[in-house]
């Protein structure tokens, strides 16, 4: 039965300044994640904003029961940004393991692919000695 050498590639080999299409798209994806995290907050700071705001002109307005209404009211809202926060953050974590998934996945098929290549220069050199060889015969 013959041999099958394999071989690694050292991480010498590879550029280190170099990234590749898919360090590139998920480089792209964390940018657009952190700008959807950043207008949610955004958002959610305006909310706070307008809730604060209302509930301050409604509680100098209003008895001690109103006042302790739109406290209620705001926690309420707080609460529910926070959830919103976190939804979010969830999703957005999700999304990066499937696409860091993604891309050991694709990264192993580029090796795989790599030794095949590699093996198969291997096999046509070796061929090509071998009819050498034959021709000297």
């Amino acid at each position: 039965m013959p041999k099958v050498l394999t071989f690694t590639k050292s991480p010498s080999d590879n550029p280190p300044n170099e990234l590749t299409s898919a360090q590139l798209i998920e480089k792209e994806k964390r940018i657009q994640a952190e700008r959807a995290i950043e207008a949610k907050k955004a958002a959610a700071a305006g909310k706070k904003a307008a809730a604060a705001s209302a509930a301050n002109k409604n509680a100098e307005a209003a008895s001690a029961a109103t006042i302790a209404e739109a406290e209620t009211l705001n926690n309420l809202s707080q609460l529910e940004d926070d959830q919103l926060e976190q939804n979010l953050h969830n999703e957005l974590n999700l999304e990066l393991r499937a696409l860091e998934m993604k891309k050991a996945h694709l990264a192993n098929q580029l090796a795989t692919r790599k030794r095949a290549a590699e093996q198969t220069q291997k096999l046509v050199e070796a061929k090509r000695k071998v009819a050498e060889m034959q021709a000297e015969i």
